[in-house]
Order: C-alpha cells, then structure tokens, then sequence
C-alpha cells in the first residue's frame, strides 16, 4: 500500500516533534545535574579558606577547575 506524501510529511513532522521533546527534557536533566554537582563543588571552595584541615591543595584546583568548565557548559545548554 503506497502512502501519499501529504501522510509521509506528517509522519516525519510527528516524528520531529517528538525528538524535540526529548532533545528538551535530555538538556533540562543535564542542566539540573551540572547544578547538583557545582553546588557540592561550592562546599569544597569553601575549604580552601580553612586553616585546621590538611588537604592536597593543587587536588582542589584541579576540581575547582571542573567546577569552571561545568560553568561553561551548563551556560552554553541554556543557550
């Protein structure tokens, strides 16, 4: 059974939106959990100002720098 272009066209408009939609939740879900873990990664800046704990300093840089390039990412799915 042939179909004509007019179901053809509505079948891939159907198709289209419903990737729109995915694509949308995949970039909210992505979005929320960069925030999660920055927010976790603000309580480790914290710990740069203190004195009484002992830790591998350049470590956290290195995560802090994460941190930054998280920043940039969530920034560019905002779009």
């Amino acid at each position: 059974m042939r179909r004509s272009a007019s179901e053809v066209i509505s079948e891939l408009e159907t198709r289209i939106a419903k990737l729109e939609r995915q694509a949308s939740d995949d970039t909210d879900f992505y979005i929320e959990a960069i925030g999660d873990i920055s927010r976790g990664l603000d309580d480790l800046s914290a710990l740069k100002s203190e004195k009484s704990i002992k830790f591998d300093k350049s470590a956290l840089n290195k995560i802090l720098g994460i941190e930054r390039e998280l920043n940039k990412l969530s920034k560019s799915l905002e779009g």
